[in-house]
């Protein structure tokens, strides 16, 4: 009697020589698309994490003369298909070669070398087929078959013979997908700083238009003290502080409200603030205890300022 088996899924296995070219296959069943990313901190990838690999249940069919009559294990490789191209740029030859980027899984133990090893105990098998970790950072569409290495002493597999022939491959083609990504943590940090940076950016256009710089670019204090005249650089500040004692503003607080500009000296018993008003206006806040000369101080005109202590200093902004 003739010793065989068929191989059963949700399809029905069939066999072809491996050097005949295989350009449409009808016999193509596509086991779904899967998303890979590299590791990043914490996130790593697990090859046993059920989103990184794809699962099929094979139904192994021995007859009774095979049974009793094998003389070894059956002996699968998983191959991937290859297509040649020619100097035409048309298809040239197929060749299958022991896939490199997945690894192989019968019942949750691993396979070795991908070889999926066949029994007549099995009558089902769990097959899980999983990415290795460096498998290559691309999008890519695999074209998966298995290839008889041995034939356990059967004659047939399905309608196949196989007493004689060697590294038959299996027309069956499962079509897997990988569509390489970005790693979730990687890329959430990354979208989270972008976030931020731009709530940062806003936040200073915004800071800016609430307390702009100020309309003169340089102020001059003569305290009258025969030391001249002091000179005082605006920049991007948006205000003077003049004070006795000194004062630090975090980077922070120049970050988030704008520049402020300090100016110490013991004439200003209180804390004065000069800013830019409507139009050419300077405008002054805190100066209830000093006494000004001028109704209405204007940029490029200078304005006396007198202190509690009867002390004068002129101000001149430009």
């Amino acid at each position: 009697m003739i010793k065989s088996f068929f191989i059963l899924s949700t399809f029905l296995l069939a066999l072809v020589s491996c050097n005949k070219l295989v350009e449409n296959n009808p016999n193509k069943h596509f086991w779904g698309k899967k998303h890979l990313y590299s590791d990043f901190l914490f996130k790593k990838y697990d090859v046993f994490d059920t989103s990184f690999t794809f699962r099929k249940t094979l139904w192994f069919d021995f007859n009774q003369e095979a049974k009793d009559s094998i003389t070894d294990v059956v002996k699968f490789r998983l191959v991937e298909r290859f297509v040649k191209i020619g100097q035409d740029d048309l298809p040239k030859d197929t060749v299958y070669s022991p896939t490199k980027d997945f690894v192989l899984f019968k019942n949750g133990n691993q396979c070795v070398d991908n070889i999926l090893e066949v029994t007549t105990q099995d009558g089902r098998v769990d097959l899980m087929i999983a990415f290795v970790k460096d498998s290559r950072q691309e999008d890519y569409t695999y074209n998966l078959s298995l290839q008889v290495i041995n034939n356990g002493g059967l004659d047939r597999i399905g309608n196949i013979d196989v007493s004689e022939t060697e590294n038959i491959v299996l027309t069956d083609e499962w079509v897997l997908e990988k569509d390489y990504v970005y790693n979730p943590l990687g890329l959430l940090l990354f979208w989270g700083t972008v976030a931020i940076i731009t709530l940062l950016i806003v936040w200073l256009i915004i800071s800016r238009i609430i307390n702009p710089k100020t309309k003169f670019s340089k102020l001059f204090i003569d305290y009258h003290d025969s030391a001249g005249e002091k000179r005082i650089n605006m920049g991007s500040g948006y205000k003077l502080l003049c004070t006795d004692k000194k004062v630090k503003f975090s980077i922070f607080s120049k970050f988030f409200i704008g520049v402020v500009k300090v100016e110490v000296h013991d004439f200003w018993t209180h804390p004065v603030t000069i800013t830019s008003g409507r139009r050419n206006v300077v405008r002054l806040s805190g100066h209830g205890n000093y006494q000004i000369e001028n109704d209405e101080t204007i940029r490029k005109e200078p304005f006396t300022i007198t202190n509690s202590n009867g002390q004068k200093a002129t101000i001149t902004t430009a």
